[in-house]
């Protein structure tokens, strides 16, 4: 396994501390969420990242986890990677 391309994700007890910090983070930016545009975007990346578990629909790298499809929406959240473009009005 590599840092970059892991083969499995975070254990259940990181994926719940990064699902935390995510949802403060979220809450912290006022629930705010990205246009239609950014975030098809960002799911697209996703889809051809390595990390990308497409059975879950989730990131596998270690300091993520979380759901894709939920996480692409919120404008606080980033890829792990630096691999999505910045969300405008951010």
């Amino acid at each position: 396994m590599t840092e970059n391309h892991p083969e499995q994700g975070p254990g259940l007890l990181k994926k719940a501390a990064n699902l935390g910090k995510a949802v403060v983070r979220h809450v912290a930016d006022g629930g705010k969420h990205v246009s239609d545009e950014v975030y098809l975007a960002r799911l697209a990346i996703c889809a051809d990242c390595p990390s990308f578990d497409p059975e879950r629909t989730s990131c596998k790298q270690k300091t993520c986890g979380c759901r894709v499809k939920n996480k692409a929406r919120w404008r606080s959240e980033n890829c792990p990677l630096g691999k999505w473009p910045s969300p405008e009005g951010a």
